[in-house]
């Protein structure tokens, strides 16, 4: 995928060998990383705060996150501000970024979430189910889960995503050295252009952005 040949041309760059060693446990990489199990973590992550063990290094895509609903629910086709939120049931994942977002920009909404072990097609299902109202989530999940279950869930209309994040690389806290390097490559190709062919190599419908910076 785009952040595999991404971060192999950057090794390539600078002579690196890249040892892919294992995918990472979503609750304690943060940890493993700072104990020295690896070196990075060179999936696809979202920056956010894991208790300063961990850094990031310049994003190399950013990607929104959008409400899906019932698809024969229409209550929730208008903008964020015009809907009475305290009436509003978000699912979501405990800890995950989606939910976090939600949490913090609609505090008045009721937060239902599944344990971190859940993947978001169940999160997607409680909307489904009628066990929430809501769920945000990236288009190419919705787009997965829509496959299968086609029909059952929709966009809400809300004129925008709830929040945009950034995609990066992980690296430990305190290897600034090493993060440099890596955000000054992502940042080369941006210019060069060989990260916009990545990005329309891998995302051709257009789902993810690139940075502005």
């Amino acid at each position: 995928g785009l952040s595999v040949d991404l971060i192999n041309q950057i090794a390539k760059d600078f002579n690196w060998e890249v040892v892919w060693q294992e995918q990472i446990n979503f609750g304690t990489f943060p940890q493993d990383l700072k104990n020295g199990r690896y070196d990075a973590i060179c999936g696809s992550i979202f920056a956010l705060p894991r208790n300063a063990l961990i850094d990031y290094t310049a994003p190399y895509a950013v990607i929104p996150l959008y409400g899906y609903v019932r698809a024969d629910n229409p209550n929730l086709d208008k903008p964020f501000s015009a809907i009475d939120w305290s009436q509003v049931t978000i699912a979501g994942i405990d800890g995950e970024a989606a939910i976090a977002a939600a949490a913090r920009l609609l505090p008045e909404a009721n937060i239902e979430t599944l344990p971190q072990a859940s993947s978001i097609g169940e999160v997607l299902t409680q909307v489904a189910s009628n066990k929430a109202d809501i769920a945000f989530a990236i288009p190419s999940v919705f787009g997965a889960f829509n496959k299968n279950n086609p029909g059952k869930l929709k966009q809400a209309d809300l004129g925008g995503p709830l929040y945009k994040i950034e995609i990066t690389f992980g690296v430990p806290a305190d290897e600034v050295a090493f993060k440099d390097i890596i955000s000054n490559a992502i940042r080369r190709y941006q210019v060069g252009g060989e990260l916009a062919a990545l990005h329309a190599k891998y995302d051709p419908a257009g789902l993810l952005e690139q940075p502005t910076n």
